[in-house]
């Protein structure tokens, strides 16, 4: 016995025929989606249809009596919703569907060649999935960014993030500049081994210094004079 899975699939169609639409869900249905839709065919519907947030895919024609395919893009556009936009037309040549790409129509399809029309829906469907994925993590990062920054610019204790291999200094707190003196513009890609004292060795990284292990030294603050401090990485 074999059992037939179907994909949901949430379709807002702008189309002012109502067979044209008919043929374009017959087609999803056939390629194993499972279609919940709305068909518009004015700007406000499409507005209010939008706002509900609900769509995985938006199928257009491109020209209406009262309506333009343009027009249903900049709305769409216009909501923020980063939606697969598809334009199924019968009347679209090469060159207006190649400024409405530019304009950020994802793929166009011929009503006489509705056979484009799955493959082209599954590839941006896919494409879908892949921005918002890449905008998670980078929103993710900037949230974690955001967390190390206020841990680090709070931290009790001077801190400075020194580039292994260099020693260079690519970030300081306030507490750091505090204690040398020294603004943080002037401590950002200084070696950290100018930071102490010439016989304590040769700073934080190569002298000994581990995780499990500080060390005793003596930071040269900014009028030159020297004040132990105790070290660890």
């Amino acid at each position: 016995m074999s059992v037939s899975i179907k994909v949901p699939l949430r379709v807002l169609i702008a189309e002012d025929s109502v067979e044209d639409a008919l043929l374009m869900l017959r087609e999803l249905v056939r390629g194993g989606y499972e279609i919940e839709h709305e068909r518009v065919e004015t700007a406000e519907p499409l507005r209010e249809a939008l706002a509900l947030g609900k769509w995985d895919l938006i199928l257009s024609d491109f020209s209406f009596p009262q309506f333009s395919g343009q027009e249903v893009l900049r709305i769409v556009k216009e909501s923020g919703l980063d939606l697969p936009f598809i334009y199924v037309s019968g009347n679209i040549g090469e060159a207006v569907a190649v400024e409405a790409m530019k304009a950020g129509a994802h793929d166009y399809v011929m009503k006489e060649n509705l056979a484009r029309l799955l493959p082209a829906v599954g590839r941006e469907l896919r494409e879908a999935v892949r921005r918002r994925q890449s905008q998670n993590a980078e929103e993710a990062m900037r949230v974690s960014e955001s967390k190390y920054r206020h841990l680090f610019e709070n931290m009790s204790d001077p801190a400075f993030l020194v580039e292994e291999r260099t020693g260079r200094i690519i970030d300081t707190n306030r507490r750091a500049e505090e204690l040398l003196g020294l603004p943080r513009a002037g401590l950002l890609g200084m070696n950290q081994k100018a930071l102490f004292s010439e016989d304590a060795g040769v700073g934080l990284l190569g002298g000994g210094v581990s995780e499990r292990e500080g060390r005793e030294m003596k930071a040269v603050l900014r009028d030159g004079s020297l004040v132990p401090v105790y070290v660890s990485v």
